[in-house]
C-alpha cells in the first residue's frame, strides 16, 4: 500500500494495565507506537528502524490515555519521516515533534530449519552458562546446578528477573576473559525475585518477601546470596525494573562516596544524565548539590522511572 506524503492519520492509545502506575514523563511505549502509528495499518510495512527525534518537546507528562496526529513527511526506499503530536483526552497538547526519522534496514532471512533454542533441563535449578573454553565464544547452555544448603548469613531467592549488564556481554563475546585469583565469572550481576529460604542467623527477611540483590551468576532458577547483598523490592516497582536497578545505584555511590568522598555542600556536575550517574539526585538527596543546564534538566525529567 503506497503512503503519499503529508497523509495524516490519527489514533488514541493508552498504556498497558500493567505499565498503568509508571511514573514516567515520556514513556517509551507510548512514545514507539504514537511515532509508528500508521505502521500498524494493514498492508502497511516498513523495513526501517528510528534514527532521529528532531525537535522533539515535550509540555508535561503524557497522560496513561492519549490522541496522535501524525503526518507523513516522507516515505520511499530511503526511509521514512514523521511528525506528530499527542494531545490528552482534553484536547490539550502535551508533546510534538517535528520528524522522527527512520533508515531502511537490510533484512537477512537466517535458515531457522535447526532448533538453536536452548534446552531447558528438568532439574529443579538451573543456571545460564557460557560455553567451556573451545566450545565456542559465546556458547551459551542451560545447566542444572543444585539447590545447596544455605550459609548461616545466606538467603535463597527464587529468581524472578535478571539485569543483564555491559560485563555480560563482554564475558560472553570473550571480550573480557578471566584473570589469574579472580572469583570464577558469572553471568547476572543483579536479579529480583522472592525469598525462598533464609540462613539461621538471617533476621531481617523472611520466606515470601520481593527482594532485589546484587551476585555472581544471576540467570538462575534460585541463588544463593549473603544477606547483605539484598534488599527489599520498592513497592512501587515492578520485578523487572527492580532487577536493573542494584548495579547502577551502586555504581553512584561507588564512585561519588567511596572513591571521591562527597561531602555535604560540596557540588557535583551531572553530565548528560543518560547513565548511573544520573541517579545522584535520588541516592544522595542531600549530600551535595548537584548543577545541570535546564536542557539537561528536562531530558533527566523525562526519562526518571523512579521519583
Amino acid at each position: 500500500m503506497a503512503i503519499p506524503p503529508r497523509l495524516r492519520f490519527f489514533a488514541t492509545l493508552a498504556l498497558p494495565t500493567v505499565a498503568a502506575n509508571d511514573t514516567i514523563a515520556l514513556h517509551p511505549a507510548l512514545l514507539d507506537i504514537a511515532s509508528s502509528v500508521v505502521e500498524q495499518l494493514p498492508g502497511f510495512h516498513t523495513d526501517s528502524v528510528p534514527f532521529l527525534y528532531q525537535d522533539l518537546r515535550l509540555y508535561r507528562p503524557l497522560p496513561n490515555t492519549l490522541h496522535v496526529a501524525l503526518t507523513v513527511n516522507r516515505h520511499d526506499e530511503e526511509g521514512d519521516s514523521y511528525a506528530f503530536t499527542l494531545y490528552d483526552m482534553a484536547g490539550e497538547m502535551v508533546a510534538r515533534c517535528a520528524a522522527m526519522v527512520k533508515h531502511k534496514v537490510q533484512l537477512h532471512i537466517q535458515d531457522v530449519d535447526d532448533d538453536t533454542r536452548l534446552r531447558v533441563p528438568s532439574a529443579d535449578n538451573y543456571q545460564l552458562r557460557l560455553a567451556a573454553e573451545g566450545e565456542g565464544a559465546g556458547k551459551l547452555a542451560l545447566c542444572p546446578t543444585p539447590r545447596l544448603a544455605l550459609g548461616d548469613s545466606q538467603v535463597e531467592i527464587e529468581v524472578l528477573a535478571t539485569g543483564l549488564n555491559f560485563k555480560d556481554v563482554l564475558f560472553t563475546t570473550g571480550l573480557l576473559r578471566q584473570q589469574p585469583g579472580e572469583a570464577p565469572l558469572q553471568l547476572g550481576l543483579e536479579c529480583a525475585g522472592r525469598i525462598t529460604r533464609v540462613g539461621k542467623n538471617v533476621t531481617e527477611f523472611a520466606p515470601g518477601e520481593d527482594v532485589m540483590a546484587v551476585l555472581n551468576g544471576g540467570f538462575v532458577q534460585y541463588a544463593r546470596v549473603e544477606s547483605d547483598c539484598v534488599v527489599r523490592k520498592p513497592a512501587h516497582c515492578r520485578i523487572e525494573q527492580a532487577a536493573a536497578l542494584p548495579i547502577a545505584y551502586l555504581t553512584a555511590y561507588y564512585a561519588l562516596v567511596v572513591r571521591a568522598n562527597l561531602q555535604p555542600g560540596e557540588r557535583v556536575l551531572i553530565h548528560s544524565a543518560a547513565g548511573a550517574l544520573a541517579w545522584l539526585r535520588y541516592i544522595l538527596p542531600n549530600a551535595a548539590e548537584h548543577r545541570s543546564s535546564p536542557q539537561q534538566v528536562a531530558s533527566r525529567n523525562a526519562i526518571t522511572c523512579f521519583r
